[in-house]
């Protein structure tokens, strides 16, 4: 199975204000899926909770807008987070041509939009799951989605919060099932012999939480 890669191109020198919320950024490498795209994500934190079921606050910082107002604002308290309630929001781009046999370089997009429940078992550590789905849209080809299931989502960061830079750094693995897969018709070439069933993909990246600065 050929290897293809989504690059999250989420520079630091735009964070955080066009980047992930909360997070500052992420590279992330997903495997065996084509055409090749890239893109932009964001988790909106919905809902914490400590381990009695009791809501825990502040849980979003929504871009950190709310501490260019009140500096002194109490930061998210991660000692205390034991459930948390997301949802997801990422837009992708095609880079290179569609296929590998065919030339074809007109434009596929995709919107990611899945809801995750994370469970910290510790404040460095949270483990979590989601679904959702991908509607993709180009030139060419009637837009159609896509089922996406990810059963198994890891977020660590090695450093206490409090300490900035050094503690808002995380690292993040997936594993991601992408149902039904693909054919060249959907995405409006017949020329070509590229179809993929539906098939496991593998993420890793790393980036930034300033929830945790």
């Amino acid at each position: 199975m050929r290897r293809f890669t989504f690059v999250m191109m989420l520079v630091c020198a735009l964070m955080p204000a066009t980047a992930h919320a909360n997070s500052g950024g992420f590279w992330d490498w997903l495997y065996s899926l084509d055409p090749k795209l890239q893109g932009l994500t964001t988790d909106f934190h919905l809902l914490c909770l400590d381990e009695n079921g009791t809501a825990v606050k502040p849980c979003e910082e929504w871009f950190l807008i709310p501490h260019l107002f009140n500096p002194e604002r109490t930061p998210v308290p991660f000692a205390r987070i034991k459930h948390e309630i997301d949802f997801r929001v990422a837009g992708y781009w095609m880079y290179g041509e569609r296929f590998s046999d065919v030339a074809d370089s007109r434009s596929i997009n995709a919107f990611k939009l899945m809801a995750f429940y994370r469970y910290y078992p510790d404040p460095h550590l949270s483990i979590g799951l989601g679904a959702g789905y991908m509607p993709f849209f180009g030139d060419g080809f009637e837009s159609f989605t896509r089922g996406v299931l990810t059963p198994l989502s890891v977020v660590y960061a090695p450093a206490r919060p409090g300490n900035g830079w050094k503690s808002s750094f995380v690292v993040r693995a997936e594993s991601t099932y992408i149902m039904e897969g693909f054919t060249g018709a959907d995405f409006g070439n017949t020329q070509t012999a590229y179809s993929k069933k539906g098939e496991w993909n593998f993420s890793f990246g790393t980036g930034f939480d300033f929830r945790r600065r």
